[in-house]
C-alpha cells in the first residue's frame, strides 16, 4: 500500500466518520423535536467521497427513511450518550435509555410498521437486535456490532463499498444456511459417468449459465423483459442414478457454492411461513451466485389438489407463490425427483431443461466401480 493510498484512505476514514457522527446527530435532533416541539439547529452537511458507509448501507440493504433513522438512533444509543439520555426521558425511566419500535413508530413523520417485521431488512439481515424485554415494540434495540464498526469505516482497506458488500453477503449467506446445507466441493470430485444425451444436456446448461450476463446483458433481452432470467431443471430418476453428483459437477464447473435446501426447516406448518422462508432462500441465492438443489421436490413443487378444506386452499396458495416467485428468480435451481408425474404441470412448463437418469447399464456400471474402487486394494 504506497503513501498516497495510505493518505486517501486515511482522508476518507475522517470524512466517513464526521459524516456518520453528523447522521447520528441529525437523528437525535428528531428525536429531541419529538420531545419538545422545538426545532433543532441544522447539522452541518460533511462531504464525503466514496459516500459514508451508513449511506451505502441503507441504500444496499433496502432500507426506508424510517428504517435508516432507526439505525440510526440504535447507534447512537452506542456512541451518543445524549442519545441515551433522550432515549430515558422518552420513556421515563433514565434506566430505559436505549431506542424501542414504540418510541420509533411515536417520534418519526413517516413509520411503518413494517419496519418490525422479521422479514423486514433492519431484522432479517440482522442488522438490529431485539434486547430482552416484555412485548416487541418495548423491547431496546441494538445495533449490531460489526455494523457499528463499519459504520465507523473500521475494516475498510481499499473500496469502502467493498466492506458493505462483505457485510450484506455474510448475513444473506448465514440467512441461506437457516435453511439450506452447503454442500463440499472440495476436491476434483467423483466422476459423473452418464450416457452421452445426458451428459450434453448438463454441458448445455453450463453453457446456459457461463454465457446468460453476455445475453441478457450485451444482447439487450434483459431490458425487454425481466422474467426467465433465472434457469430452473428439473433431474428425474430413480435413487443411486447420480442426480446429485450431476448437481455437484455443475457447480463445480461453474465455481458456485451448491447448498442443498433442507425441506424440513423451510416448510412450516404456519400459514404465510414457507412463503417466506422461500423468499429468503432465493433472494440469497439471487445475490450470492449459489445453485440451489431441492432434493425431492415433488414434496414442495408437488400438484395442486381441488380445494375441499381450508388446509388444500393454503397447500394450493403455496404452490402458486412458488410459481410466481421462480419467475423473478435469476439464479440456477435444480429440483431432483423420483416421481417427476407429481410435480405440477406449470412447474413443469418452467423448466429450461428436464434430464432423466436412467438406471446405469452394464458398462456404465463397469466403469463407475472402477471410479470407485482404490488401485490400492487387493
Amino acid at each position: 500500500m504506497n503513501v498516497a493510498f495510505r493518505s486517501r484512505l486515511a482522508g476518507w476514514r475522517a470524512a466517513n466518520q464526521a459524516a456518520f457522527v453528523a447522521a447520528v446527530t441529525d437523528a437525535r435532533g428528531r428525536l429531541a423535536f419529538a420531545l419538545s416541539g422545538e426545532a433543532q439547529p441544522a447539522v452541518p452537511r460533511v462531504s464525503c467521497d466514496p459516500p459514508p458507509v451508513h449511506a451505502e448501507l441503507a441504500m444496499r440493504a433496502g432500507l426506508s427513511p424510517f428504517e435508516h433513522w432507526i439505525l440510526l438512533l440504535a447507534a447512537g444509543a452506542e456512541i451518543d450518550p445524549d442519545t441515551r439520555t433522550l432515549c430515558g426521558a422518552w420513556h421515563g425511566d433514565a434506566a430505559r435509555d436505549r431506542p424501542t419500535f414504540a418510541l420509533a413508530l411515536a417520534c418519526h413523520g413517516e413509520p411503518h410498521w413494517s419496519a418490525l417485521a422479521p422479514d423486514g431488512p433492519l431484522r432479517r439481515l440482522d442488522l438490529l437486535q431485539l434486547d430482552a424485554g416484555p412485548g416487541l415494540t418495548a423491547r431496546p434495540l441494538s445495533i449490531a456490532e460489526d455494523v457499528l464498526h463499519a459504520c465507523l469505516g473500521e475494516g475498510v482497506q481499499g473500496d469502502p463499498s467493498a466492506l458493505v458488500a462483505r457485510l450484506l453477503r455474510r448475513r444473506r449467506r448465514e440467512g441461506l444456511a437457516a435453511f439450506a446445507k452447503r454442500l463440499d466441493l472440495d476436491g476434483p470430485g467423483d466422476p459423473l459417468i452418464l450416457p452421452p444425451h445426458q451428459r450434453d444436456m448438463l454441458d448445455q446448461i453450463i453453457a446456459h449459465v457461463r454465457h446468460k450476463k453476455h445475453v441478457f446483458g450485451a444482447w439487450g433481452f434483459a431490458a425487454r423483459s425481466r422474467r426467465g432470467l433465472g434457469l430452473s431443471v428439473l433431474f428425474a430418476g430413480a435413487s443411486g442414478t447420480g442426480k446429485t453428483l450431476a448437481s455437484e459437477t455443475i457447480a463445480r464447473e461453474l465455481g458456485f457454492a451448491l447448498y442443498r435446501v433442507d425441506l424440513s426447516a423451510l416448510v412450516s406448518k404456519y400459514i404465510g411461513e414457507t412463503e417466506k422462508n422461500l423468499e429468503a432462500v432465493l433472494d440469497a441465492a439471487d445475490r450470492d451466485g449459489v445453485v440451489l438443489l431441492f432434493d425431492e421436490a415433488d414434496a414442495l413443487f408437488g400438484r395442486r389438489s381441488t380445494v375441499r378444506d381450508s388446509h388444500d386452499r393454503y397447500a394450493n396458495q403455496e404452490v402458486s407463490y412458488l410459481l410466481q416467485r421462480l419467475e423473478s428468480f435469476e439464479g440456477l435451481a435444480v429440483l431432483t425427483s423420483n416421481l417427476p408425474d407429481a410435480i405440477d404441470a406449470a412447474f413443469a412448463r418452467r423448466f429450461r431443461f428436464v434430464v432423466s437418469f436412467p438406471f446405469p447399464d452394464q458398462a456404465q456400471r463397469e466403469a463407475i466401480w472402477r471410479s470407485v474402487l482404490p488401485e490400492a486394494m487387493p
